[in-house]
């Protein structure tokens, strides 16, 4: 514990757990996402459960901060990276299991189709990536899919920590 009474390892483990937490929303809203390519409802479905999870994110760690004492911008922000962080590890899991034992090609069957529709091949055409062959390949291939999805989320990780930290932070004054 420091000075203030700030103990970074209850923070760290309540981070964990509330990653934990996000990561089962994240995965339920990749999973909405890749079945929307057969049921397009559940594309905005997956969209709505991402945006509920960074406001449940954010409250959470409000409640955190008013339950424990304001804990300062810069700690509001590294738990809601350490939170998001983790979330993100936890969803690169459920994801390679998904396309390890779940998927069966099911979204590179649903790609291929998409390269077939003329509007899609001009775009291609128009981002000088009309080799198909490739885009095949890459979807095939496990190892690429999973650090994509790992690059993506610890990306979401850095961008969604700063305004949940802003949300985090927002009333703490009128509490106290």
């Amino acid at each position: 514990m420091d000075t203030q009474g700030f103990d970074f390892r209850d923070a760290r483990r309540q981070c964990m757990g509330w990653g934990l937490r996000a990561a089962v929303w994240w995965s339920a809203s990749f999973i909405a996402t890749v079945l929307a390519f057969r049921y397009p409802v559940l594309g905005n479905v997956g969209l709505l459960i991402g945006l509920l999870s960074v406001w449940r994110v954010g409250y959470i760690i409000k409640r955190y901060n008013w339950e424990c004492g304001n804990t300062g911008w810069m700690r509001t922000w590294w738990m809601s990276f350490l939170t998001y962080i983790f979330c993100a590890l936890a969803t690169t899991l459920v994801q390679y299991l998904w396309f390890r034992f779940l998927d069966n090609g099911m979204l590179a069957h649903e790609m291929e189709l998409m390269l077939q529709v003329p509007a899609y091949k001009e775009l291609l055409e128009r981002m000088n990536s009309t080799d198909t062959d490739s885009i095949r390949a890459a979807l095939g291939n496990l190892s690429w899919l999973t650090y994509s999805f790992l690059t993506v989320n610890i990306s979401l990780a850095l961008v969604l920590s700063l305004p949940t930290m802003v949300f985090a932070r927002m009333g703490l004054g009128k509490r106290r």
